[in-house]
């Protein structure tokens, strides 16, 4: 979160970054944190939501954001169909998959060797999805 903070802080951006937090186990419940959270920060212009329930957000102001933009990770059933509704307005899609597929291989490289695999860094592409671009990820969900 300090990166995220720094980034907005920095030189021309001087945003403001105002942080809150509701639990993905309960949405009744989540719902109502995010509408009063919302109430209690008039002036929020955007919504990132750092974890693949960014439907959450759209679900609960009910397709009434007005202006602001919501954005979130991951291509998941429920943040497509978000981005498909217009209350989503884009993704950051980090292939989570792959990240598990590598996390996986270092953990037994280490489990077999006795020690983590130093040669073992990948760099994964991030992908902005957007409304337009949805459709091509339909196999991803």
């Amino acid at each position: 979160m300090a990166s995220f903070k720094s980034f907005f802080s920095e030189g021309k951006r001087n945003r403001d970054v105002v942080e809150g937090y509701f639990s993905i186990d309960n949405p009744v419940k989540s719902h109502a944190d995010i509408r009063a959270f919302l109430a209690g920060h008039p002036g929020v212009g955007g919504v990132a939501v750092v974890i693949s329930a960014g439907y959450l957000i759209s679900d609960a102001l009910s397709g009434g954001k007005g202006n602001l933009v919501v954005g979130g990770f991951d291509v998941t059933e429920g943040n497509a169909r978000c981005v498909e509704e217009g209350t989503l307005d884009f993704l950051i899609n980090q292939h989570p998959e792959r990240q598990g597929f590598y996390s996986v291989e270092s953990i037994l490289h280490f489990l077999l060797y006795g020690a983590p695999d130093k040669t073992l860094r990948e760099y994964l592409p991030i992908d902005i999805v957007f409304r337009e671009s949805l459709p091509y990820w339909h196999d991803e969900v």
